[in-house]
């Protein structure tokens, strides 16, 4: 009987761990995917010259809250400032966490 429970705890304690390493890669996922995003949203900004239509094209059609901001330097140089946020979920562990990534366009 003994070695009935063990084994049961062990299988129990594996298949814990294994939702929860599953769960740990999907977000690690969704946090790369969200960089990835960002980076790619900069380039385009950066490769259109700071057009306007393509900067609200990105923030219309975002699957994230992202958020844009022109700044001039005292250069004549215009930065675009971009936040772009996403929340963090385990919910095996119950823990969700809100992030945001910021970057700026030249």
């Amino acid at each position: 009987m003994k070695i009935a429970v063990e084994f049961y705890v062990i299988v129990v304690l594996i298949v814990f761990m294994s939702v929860l390493g599953v769960n740990l890669i999907g977000m690690n996922l969704l946090a790369n995917n969200a960089r990835d995003y960002q980076t790619q949203c900069i380039r385009q900004i950066e490769s259109s010259g700071h057009n306007q239509d393509i900067i609200d094209r990105i923030v219309s059609n975002s699957p994230y809250d992202i958020s844009v901001e022109k700044v001039i330097t005292g250069a004549n140089q215009e930065l675009v400032k971009i936040q772009l946020e996403y929340d963090y979920s385990i919910p095996v562990l119950n823990i969700v966490q809100h992030y945001c990534i910021s970057g700026v366009a030249r």
